[in-house]
């Protein structure tokens, strides 16, 4: 097998969550006179919760603490748990099935909590798919950093540089980049058109197939 391991980011990668994110941060900032927009979220995508105070600052004008920030994150969670709006990106799971059926091994590497992580990924049915997962929680360094990827593939007992990385955002990207992996972009129309650094892009799991990635091998 080409690659020991594939890497899945969470939020945006897997799930279809970002609009969500979006808009409980755009009516936050709204409730403070300020703009938010594509723009802004995609500065704040794939980032630390100290990083994104650090945006709001100095992007939006708005100054943020910890606590007030974890208070619009914890309102987003609730309207993403609602009953039918927690939804995966197209394609994914058939492609996450074709990925374990020709042998590959998935793992999951997410800035976003463990317990929000299971969360999601039994409320899809993904859950099933994926050998590993690593959290933000349990790495010193957040992306765009490589202390994430590295741990995934030391959990899975796999080199850096024989996995793929499915990501979403350019800190992921440059990630999984920094931890010697090639990098497939999963772009959101609504938020970002570039993701530097990926070596094939694309807008669903369903223009990606198996011969895709054997192609990509290292």
């Amino acid at each position: 097998m080409p690659h020991h391991a594939i890497i899945f980011d969470l939020d945006g990668t897997l799930i279809d969550s970002e609009r969500v994110w979006f808009e409980v941060y755009r009516e936050a900032c709204a409730r403070q006179g300020r703009g938010y927009t594509g723009e802004h979220h995609a500065r704040m995508m794939g980032k630390s919760k100290e990083e994104n105070i650090k945006t709001l600052q100095e992007h939006v004008g708005i100054h943020m603490t910890l606590e007030e920030l974890n208070a619009i994150r914890v309102e987003a969670k609730e309207r993403l748990f609602a009953p039918g709006l927690l939804k995966t990106k197209r394609g994914v799971e058939s492609f996450l099935a074709m990925l374990v059926k020709h042998g590959y091994r998935l793992g999951v590497a997410t800035s976003s909590g463990k317990e929000y992580r299971e969360k999601v990924l039994n409320m899809t049915g993904l859950r099933k798919y994926f050998e590993e997962c690593v959290s933000g929680e349990e790495v010193k360094n957040p992306k765009p950093a490589p202390d994430i990827f590295l741990a995934i593939a030391k959990k899975m007992n796999a080199d850096p540089a024989k996995c793929l990385a499915f990501e979403d955002a350019p800190a992921g990207v440059a990630s999984a980049l920094a931890a010697g992996m090639q990098v497939v972009g999963v772009r959101d129309q609504l938020f970002l058109r570039e993701l530097p650094g990926a070596a094939k892009i694309i807008d669903a799991y369903t223009e990606i197939t198996a011969t895709d990635v054997e192609r990509m091998g290292v």
